[in-house]
């Protein structure tokens, strides 16, 4: 039965995907003979293998998963403005790096130990039911994502703890415009870092 395995990788980390799914992620570069694959030795990918693509880019979970055939909604956060309450700006780490789209860029606080947010103002008023996080290894141990029609008045509809990698928060659909999330307790002493947020509505 024929798979579709994509391999992604960023400076310092890759991910393995089947079918579209992520399936795995690890905090190391890793690398990947071409002559190897098909290997009959049991010590790589053991089959046979058909349109096989290269990048020069690392590719979106969107993209990943749109190429495997699954029927994927748009971000509703991709391109549309980010704000925080802190941004490491002389490294160019800052909040819209979060909506970019591009998976090797991100945000970055600084050093801190106190809480932090990230905001992004969705455009016009969408219904949204889950939202997905993608870590660097300065992760927030505990978090909240909170929902807003104005950037002003807030409701909590998540709580959850972070992880080296991407977090999903699944609630109940909810309308809004504006959406924050608050992170607490860095994991470790550089704050906090955040390679991407997203925006979905509820999954089908």
């Amino acid at each position: 039965q024929w798979q579709t395995i994509t391999v992604v990788g960023t400076r310092g980390s890759n991910a393995i995907y089947l079918n579209g799914e992520k399936i795995g992620q690890a905090n190391n570069q890793m690398l990947c003979p071409l002559r190897w694959l098909g290997s009959k030795t049991g010590n790589s990918f053991v089959g046979k293998v058909r349109n096989l693509k290269v990048y020069n880019r690392a590719l979106s979970a969107k993209e990943i998963g749109r190429a495997a055939g699954r029927d994927i909604p748009d971000d509703l956060a991709q391109g549309k403005p980010a704000t925080a309450s802190v941004s490491d700006t002389p490294y160019g780490l800052t909040a819209d790096k979060t909506t970019d789209g591009n998976p090797g860029s991100r945000w970055s606080s600084g050093i801190t130990q106190t809480p932090q947010w990230l905001a992004i103002d969705l455009g016009a008023e969408q219904e949204i039911g889950r939202v997905a996080i993608t870590w660097e290894n300065a992760y927030a141990k505990n978090y909240t994502v909170e929902i807003s029609g104005d950037g002003k008045e807030w409701k909590e509809v998540f709580a959850g703890q972070g992880q080296v990698g991407e977090t999903v928060a699944a609630f109940a659909p909810v309308k809004a415009r504006q959406l924050r999330v608050k992170m607490s307790n860095p994991a470790t002493q550089w704050g906090y870092s955040v390679l991407a947020i997203e925006a979905w509505p509820a999954k089908k």
